[in-house]
């Protein structure tokens, strides 16, 4: 039920109780939500409004799991204990459902208030008893590295013998990547052998900054003018690549362009899936040396684990000068492998231009995100182009090839 006046209503048990013109019942019931001219929020952490939540029934996320990460409600540091009960009732509102019938979402420990001195006593290493979770022995048998939750140990990362948890998140990572099939088989090894049908579209627009790349798929976010676009567009690709269980992947460069690349999955005459295929066996090298230039960290060490375990002894740079430092110093390498576009006034294009001109043999292999470039701005070295990431097999058949 509600209670309302010209600018303010009351959503709950209560509002029968509510007389705009006197005070409360002395025993009134619950209050979810009150309207008023301004915002009714719900969580106050991620300041979650009640429209918000109205707004996830109106898409179709009718499951509260599904409510919890659209909306990000109880996804904060208090994991909802001040903002799931009303959200769970304006979801059961707006089904129409009695609130129990909607059910709860999952909480992770801790479940009760942690007190500000637990939290800086892990600095002295004095947290005792520790506190495990259900999962404790099944994290270790997996081989975790826990670390202190306040009073409670959770899980890092999963580490391999010898690794490093960065190591350890880029392998993880790497694994995601190469298996969209992650999400049904709940493995953080193996490679997926399932084919996909892959459509790439590319722009030579003013490209993204990275605030709007991080949204470009919200529903109704866009940077067009008012009625000029309704921002439902990317939205709508991406929610029918999710239901596809294929991937979606947006690389944008400012003043460059945008590439969209779309991977489904290979279907049957029949309507069905395609059963996986073999996968062929990446070419293996013989210890060739690699200069490998790329400014993004987590991408420059992805790529040196690939490269070792493919064979080769790499050299790393972070940008196109100390690319040109280390040659001036006399390191010697087989092949150079370059990212385009970094800081800095020498890019992949520059690079090999000036590497060639010592070197007129070198073997040039160029990566980026966007892949709109043309042969006119590759200049004089016209040279492969890959799309970052680059799965491992489609690299190792490059490199292959491009070293003869």
């Amino acid at each position: 039920a509600a209670a309302a006046n010209a600018d303010w209503s009351i959503h709950g048990a209560a509002a029968g109780d509510f007389d705009f013109g006197s005070n409360l019942s002395k025993n009134p019931a619950p209050v979810f939500q009150i309207n008023h001219p301004g915002k009714a929020f719900v969580d106050f952490q991620h300041d979650v409004t009640a429209d918000d939540v109205r707004l996830a029934h109106r898409e179709g996320f009718i499951a509260v799991e599904h409510l919890k990460r659209y909306t990000t409600l109880g996804m904060a540091t208090d994991q909802g204990k001040t903002s799931n009960i009303p959200g769970l009732a304006i979801m059961a509102d707006a089904l129409g459902k009695p609130i129990p019938d909607v059910g709860t979402t999952r909480f992770r420990a801790p479940f009760t208030a942690v007190s500000i001195g637990s939290i800086a006593a892990e600095r002295f290493g004095d947290l005792l008893p520790e506190r495990l979770t259900p999962m404790h022995e099944r994290h270790k048998e997996l081989g975790a590295r826990m670390y202190e939750a306040g009073l409670w140990l959770r899980p890092e990362s999963y580490n391999q013998p010898g690794e490093t948890v960065e190591q350890a998140y880029v392998r993880e990572a790497r694994a995601v990547r190469a298996n969209p099939e992650m999400d049904e088989q709940c493995s953080a090894t193996g490679d997926s052998s399932q084919r996909f049908v892959e459509i790439t579209v590319t722009d030579n627009g003013p490209g993204m900054d990275e605030m709007t790349l991080e949204r470009c798929t919200d529903p109704f976010f866009t940077t067009k003018e008012v009625s000029s676009g309704t921002g439902l567009g990317l939205a709508m690709v991406y929610g029918f690549i999710r239901q596809s269980h294929g991937d979606l992947r947006i690389y944008s460069e400012l003043g460059l362009g945008t590439t969209v690349k779309l991977a489904v999955p290979h279907g049957t005459p029949g309507g069905d899936r395609e059963e996986a295929v073999p996968e062929e066996e990446a070419p293996r090298g013989s210890g060739q040396r690699i200069l490998v230039v790329e400014d993004e960290t987590a991408l420059l060490s992805m790529v040196n684990d690939t490269l070792e375990e493919l064979g080769y002894k790499v050299l790393v740079a972070r940008s196109g000068q100390e690319a040109l430092d280390l040659a001036n110093k006399g390191e010697a390498f087989d092949l150079l492998l370059t990212d385009i576009v970094m800081p800095g006034q020498v890019g992949g294009f520059e690079l090999a231009r000036q590497l060639r001109k010592e070197r007129a043999d070198l073997p040039v292999i160029y990566t980026s995100g966007y892949t709109g470039f043309t042969t006119s701005e590759m200049g004089d070295v016209q040279a492969p182009l890959l799309q970052k990431p680059t799965p491992q097999n489609e690299l190792a058949h490059a490199i292959a090839k491009a070293l003869g």
